[in-house]
Parts: C-alpha cells; sequence; structure tokens
C-alpha cells in the first residue's frame, strides 16, 4: 500500500473512531459492537505503530474514555484514571511478560528480588466508577469520563444498596471498581422500554452507565445497579495503608463492606492465567454478569510502581479480551457458490481475521437484496459475526473508509461452474422470491454439493468421507450417486491421495455402518429442497404411522402414493414443503437413484413392538455369520433394544463370533467378555 493511502486509512480510522467513541462513552448509544471498536481501534494502533511519521498526540489511540456531558458537574480526578492496554492470545501474553522481566531486571535489586506474581480477575463489562470516603463517609462518586475530568454522580451511587456510606472509622479512600447490571434486569428493562416506545439498552453495559449518569438518582434505584470494587488508590488514617499486594487489596476491600468478586486466580505462572481464561471462555455466558476477558495484574504493589504507566496505560497490568464474535476486516472479492438445490449464494471472500477464536475468509452475504441492503461492495471494511459454529455473516459496511475504488457486486446471468442460464425463483404463487438458481440439475457444483449434504453427519452420517473426499471421488468418476458410495470397495480408493489400507479399510466400515439408519436421517441426505431435520422428522413420522414403520423396499414403492394434500395435513407442513417434496418424488431420476439403494439401506425405528431383551447391551460382531447376514444382525440387535459397535472395549457386553474372526475376538479374550456364536446369538435375541 502507497503512503498516500496508508495515511487516508489512518485518518479515517481516527475519524470514525472518534464518532463511535463519543457515542459508546459519552452518549452510551453505540452502534457498533464493542469488539468491532476494538478491531478498528487495533488496525489503527498498528498502522500507527508501523508508520511513526503519521503520529498525532490527538489520536484515538492516546485518549481515555471521552469527554464528560454538559448536565454534570465536573470532577477532576484526585489520581489520574487509565484504561489498560488489551492482547487478544497467548503470544500476546507471553510478550507482555517478556516486557515486564525486562523492566524488572533493569530495576535495582530490591524490585529484582520480589517474587514476580500475578493475580488474574475477570473483566466485567459494565461502567468504571471511583468512589472518594473522606473520614470514612462517602463524599464523592465519579465517571472515569476522560481519565483526567470525570461526572459527579455521587446522588446515584449514594442511593445503590451494596455501595457502604459510612465505613465506620476514620480513613480517607479512594477506590475504583466496576458498576454491572444483571443481565435479567436488562432484559426486564428492555421489555418495559419496548412497551413504552422507548429505545432499547444494547447490552448491560450500556444500560448500567445510562442508569448512572441520570440526574434522577430514582432510575439508578430502581434499576436494581450491582458493583464489584477492586483497587485501593489512596488509604490514610486509622494506622492503615494500601496493601502491598492486589490480593491483600481483594481482601481488605471486603472487610471495608465493598461487593468483590471472589474469582481471581493468584499464580506466579502466567501457564495457569491461560487455563483460567480458556475456562472462563467457555462459561461466561453462564454468570448474571458480563465478561469480556480478564485482566492481569503485578500482585506487588512495589513492582508495579516502579513499571509505572505509559501514556494512557498502566505497565503493570493488561487485558486479556475473549475472542470476539464480531470484528472488521476487508471484502477482497464476493465469489458465487452453488448449493445441492441450484441456489446461487453470494460469499465474501475476506482479508483473514480471527474471530470467535478461528481464522476466518469466508462469510455469507446469502442474496443480491441482503447485499443490496448492506451496501456492501468489494472493497469495503465491513463488520462480520461468527458464534459458535454458526457460518460467518456480514452484518454492516462501514462506508466512512471507503476510498473510491470499491466495486458494486450484482448476480451472474450465467453459472459460474457449469455456464448455464440463472433464473429468479418463484413460488407456488409465481411470486418472485430473492434466490437465483442454476437451470442444469446436472451442474458439477449441485452433484458435488448433493453428495456432500447426503454423507453429511446430520445425514448418512459416514464418517471420514470429507467435503474434499466427495468433491475428488467425484471427479475420478467413483461416485455419480448415491448408490455408488455403497458399491465403493477398499481397493478402489486405495492409492488415491491420503489413502493407505488402513484408511481405505475405515473409510469402507463406516459406510457399511452408515447402511442402517432412522427415516428421517434419511429424508434428511436426499437434500429436498426445504426440508430441514425437523421437516424430515414430521414426514418419517407420518410415514410410519400410516404405514406401519416400512422396510426400505417398502418405502421405494410407497412413497410414490404421498400426495401434495397429505403432507398438508401435517401439523407443521405448509404448501411450500409439501410442493417441493411431491416435486421431487415426481423426478425420474430421484425415483431411479433410490431404486439403487434398495438394497443397500435398511430402516431402524426407534419405537420397536419387539422385545427388549437385550436393552443396553452393547454387541460387537466378527467374522462371517452363516445364518443372517452383518447387516440383518445389527438390524435385529438394534430392533431389541441393544447397540452394535466397531470396536472391543470394556463396556462390550457380548461378541458375537462367525467364521473366521478377526482380531475382535482376541480382544475379547483378553478383555474376559461374553463370546457368542452364531446359535448363542440367535437364541438370545429369540
Amino acid at each position: 500500500m502507497k503512503k498516500e493511502a496508508i495515511q487516508s486509512r489512518i485518518q479515517k480510522l481516527r475519524t470514525l473512531i472518534d464518532v463511535h467513541r463519543v457515542k459508546y462513552y459519552t452518549n452510551d448509544a453505540p452502534e457498533i459492537s464493542d469488539e468491532a471498536y476494538d478491531t478498528l481501534v487495533r488496525e489503527l494502533e498498528i498502522l500507527e505503530q508501523a508508520h511513526p511519521e503519521f503520529a498525532d498526540s490527538t489520536s484515538p489511540t492516546q485518549k481515555v474514555g471521552a469527554t464528560v456531558l454538559e448536565k454534570f458537574i465536573k470532577v477532576k480526578h484526585e489520581i489520574l484514571q487509565w484504561s489498560y492496554d488489551n492482547v487478544f492470545g497467548y503470544d500476546e501474553l507471553l510478550a507482555w511478560e517478556e516486557k515486564i522481566v525486562r523492566f524488572i531486571e533493569k530495576e535495582d535489586i530490591s524490585i529484582r528480588n520480589i517474587p514476580r506474581e500475578y493475580v488474574a480477575e475477570l473483566k466485567i463489562d459494565g461502567m468504571k466508577i471511583i468512589l472518594t470516603y473522606e473520614h470514612g463517609k462517602l463524599v464523592l462518586g465519579a465517571t472515569r469520563g476522560d481519565g483526567v475530568v470525570g461526572e459527579d454522580i455521587t446522588h446515584a451511587v449514594s442511593v445503590m444498596p451494596d455501595i457502604p456510606k459510612d465505613l465506620g472509622r476514620d480513613i480517607s479512600l479512594v477506590v475504583i471498581g466496576e458498576a454491572w447490571m444483571k443481565k435479567s434486569d436488562l432484559q426486564k428493562l428492555n421489555i418495559r422500554r419496548q412497551k413504552e416506545d422507548k429505545p432499547l439498552f444494547a447490552n448491560t453495559r450500556n444500560a448500567t452507565a445510562g442508569s448512572l449518569r441520570q440526574l434522577d438518582a430514582s432510575i439508578t434505584r430502581d434499576r436494581n445497579i450491582q458493583t464489584f470494587m477492586y483497587s485501593i488508590e489512596k488509604l490514610t488514617g486509622d494506622d492503615l495503608e494500601i496493601p502491598d499486594s492486589q490480593k491483600e487489596t481483594l481482601v481488605l476491600l471486603k472487610k471495608f463492606g465493598f461487593s468483590v468478586n471472589d474469582i481471581f486466580v493468584h499464580t506466579p505462572h502466567v501457564k495457569e492465567i491461560q487455563e483460567f481464561y480458556n475456562g472462563w471462555v467457555s462459561k461466561r455466558d453462564k454468570e448474571e454478569y458480563s465478561i469480556d476477558g480478564i485482566v492481569i495484574k503485578i500482585d506487588s504493589r512495589k513492582i508495579s510502581q516502579a513499571l509505572g504507566y505509559t501514556a494512557k496505560a498502566p505497565r503493570f497490568g493488561v487485558a486479556y479480551k475473549f475472542p470476539a464474535e464480531e470484528v472488521t476486516t476487508i471484502v477482497e472479492d464476493i465469489a458465487i457458490q452453488v448449493g445441492r438445490t441450484g441456489a446461487l449464494t453470494p460469499v465474501a471472500h475476506l482479508r483473514p481475521v480471527v474471530v470467535a477464536g478461528s481464522t476466518v475468509s469466508r462469510a455469507t452475504l446469502h442474496n443480491q437484496d441482503e447485499i443490496d441492503r448492506l451496501g456492501v461492495r468489494i472493497g469495503d471494511t465491513v463488520i462480520i459475526r461468527k458464534a459458535g459454529d454458526v457460518i460467518p455473516e456480514v452484518v454492516r459496511a462501514l462506508t466512512e473508509l471507503r476510498e473510491g475504488g470499491e466495486k458494486p457486486f450484482h448476480m451472474p446471468t450465467h453459472c459460474p461452474v457449469c455456464g448455464n442460464t440463472v433464473v429468479q425463483g418463484q413460488t407456488s404463487t409465481d411470486d418472485k422470491t430473492v434466490a437465483f438458481f442454476c437451470t442444469n440439475k446436472k451442474c458439477f457444483a449441485q452433484e458435488v454439493e448433493r453428495m456432500i449434504h447426503f454423507v453429511s453427519k446430520k445425514g448418512m452420517n459416514i464418517v471420514g468421507m470429507g467435503d474434499k473426499i466427495v468433491e475428488k471421488f467425484i471427479t475420478e468418476g467413483l461416485i455419480s450417486s448415491y448408490a455408488d458410495i455403497y458399491e465403493l470397495k477398499a481397493g478402489d480408493i486405495v492409492g488415491l491421495e491420503k489413502f493407505g489400507e488402513k484408511s481405505a479399510d475405515n473409510l469402507i466400515e463406516s459406510i457399511a455402518q452408515s447402511r442402517e439408519v432412522s427415516l428421517a436421517k434419511f429424508l434428511y441426505a436426499l437434500g429436498i429442497h426445504h426440508v430441514g431435520e425437523e421437516t424430515a422428522e414430521l414426514i418419517a413420522k407420518y410415514i410410519s404411522e400410516t404405514y406401519n414403520n416400512p422396510s426400505y423396499d417398502e418405502f421405494v414403492h410407497l412413497w410414490k402414493k404421498i400426495t401434495k394434500e397429505s403432507l398438508e395435513n401435517i401439523e407443521g407442513i405448509g404448501p411450500t414443503v409439501a410442493d417441493s417434496f411431491v416435486v421431487y418424488i415426481a423426478d425420474a431420476d430421484h425415483q431411479e437413484q433410490l431404486s439403487r439403494l434398495e438394497s443397500q439401506i435398511a430402516f431402524v425405528y426407534e419405537s420397536s413392538t419387539f422385545p427388549q431383551t437385550v436393552s443396553g447391551k452393547t454387541f460387537v460382531l466378527t467374522g462371517t455369520l452363516a445364518t443372517i447376514s452383518r447387516d440383518e444382525a445389527k438390524n435385529r440387535i438394534k430392533q431389541m433394544g441393544g447397540s452394535v459397535a466397531s470396536s472391543v472395549s470394556k463396556k462390550t457386553s457380548y461378541v458375537v463370533v462367525g467364521d473366521e474372526p478377526g482380531s475382535k475376538y482376541d480382544d475379547a479374550v483378553k478383555l474376559n467378555i461374553s463370546i457368542l456364536d452364531e446359535k448363542a446369538f440367535l437364541d438370545l435375541l429369540s
């Protein structure tokens, strides 16, 4: 990137961050998430560090908080208020510790001899408050403001029940903490505000700030604001002084009557801090208070004082943020993905970015209408969201950061894979839909996606047959229909990339295990348009009850009898699903696919008329059975309440042995598992 472009990007970032900083800190009405804001700040910090020639003391990276509102009395802080620098991964945490170590090694011997220990506390996502006591009585409550000047909110903190108004001892004290609102209280508050046609609070942090920054203290009292205090910045009188460690500070705060969060770790090892962090990433949502990370501080006050401060943050502490679920990045391209039904989905190709703990380079844009609504262009800076296993999506384009070269996107008129015509979808009443479709059912992309869907975990659950393997098998001509999968032999795939004898055998075994499947999972696996998991369950229940748990071959012959009207009579099934199902049934190619599977698939029903004589028992089969096939044996076991495993373990109840048994027989002998020959096995099931 040229220097002119870098300078322009830096200036646009500064302007945009300042706008959102005021909305967040001053107005308590953010338009973007805290995480997206953090990402913008982080990008600006990186650019400024890489290009010091563009340094500016007015940059938002050099500021703390924001200006105070005119309606409040201004309070100059007796002690400057800071915000912690952030780290976003273990490597960055280690780098912070290395700086601490280097600094301490330069200090005099008295500092170097103090054990280096840390206290890691939960980072509550609320509002920082500063409380001042004179002669043991609360005289001032203030916001952080810009770190030098804050707002006087004494009237608000005076009505909060967990803030002591009189400490009962003659001391002067300045304490720092976090005010926060319970998630359940925010939910109740937003329900009330919705009824009153008032804007809703985005999160507990903004609700807390909005509740404290009120001239009417009764509003604060009614909203049940809580606190956790964590720091003593001044303490005189009663022969007391600020403790020598952060851990002792928390103990003393509690002794004074303040609310203190007891969840913290005290350790000399950064590795234990990482374990503490990892534990709270997964359970952060279980608490009533919002948590957006942990704060790590040097435990020793003497070391902390020696380390001091940078222009805007203490060196002795750092905030370790949880993985962001919303971040900013750049749309480098928009490509089309063709799905199993032929639907064309625009996908944003992103500059790789870490979100929700994993690196993401793709995000769905859904359809052209959504692109138009968001106003996304190729080259835009965007906010993307990803939570857990949810597919990343673009939620906003930051048009303020445009440079002028961004390109609009329009859906293609021809399929980018096969070149056939693309048409807009229609409803049963001939209304246009937002979806566009490739008209070629034999399109390679559709064939691949249909096959991937068929073998997926929610479908036939063929373990080891991932997306790339499916595509390779189709490309190599090994499979072109569902039935082809069940005709594969180990010799067909040995020698292909990543397939030796063992991996080939494992895949064939996985295919064999998938032959027995519930009717619902099979219907879902077929990839019928509009038929998801729940819909497949509803249709399967109808077929099962109407036709008395049909076998696969019975199903192939009866499913042509299923009418649109009969499906619409099922609660939860509408005309769109019914239409789609009967159209799928009527298709000759689909009928042929199902017929070819007739000797390959066996349905298993959860509710069985068979006596549950082996309920809870686990069987392993090895060798060849003379009077019953392996698949039939498995089906009988499941019908009578048992389960079948592929390997022997201590949890195995029986190993059924036929002719020429393999190593599973030896495993059963070693583990003293009950061994059944074919006659004993059939007697047990009868």
